[in-house]
């Protein structure tokens, strides 16, 4: 898997509030473990959560983090690409 790394969208996904409770500040959480030395890091799939939904998140899984927020997770992830295509568009 490639590594697909960009600081602005980090940023970007930083700025948002926590997409569960809306707390912030957030870390950008990788839905995709991004493993040691950044190895199979891509930025895209990150999602803001604050550090107790990040927490929660990694302990118990995706499928139980989704089901109990009724979030989705890639759903979600797309949206916020959407979102940062159309403000880096509209700065140009």
């Amino acid at each position: 898997m490639p590594k697909i790394i960009s600081d602005e969208y980090l940023a970007f996904v930083r700025a948002k509030p926590c997409l569960v409770c809306g707390k912030r500040p957030v870390d950008a959480d990788h839905i995709i473990a991004r493993g040691s030395y950044d190895h199979k890091r891509i930025d895209y799939y990150a999602l803001p959560f604050c550090r107790v939904h990040h927490a929660e998140r990694h302990a118990v899984g995706n499928e139980k983090f989704e089901s109990r927020y009724r979030i989705e997770l890639w759903k979600e992830i797309a949206q916020l690409i959407v979102e940062h295509l159309i403000m880096v568009r509209s700065v140009k």
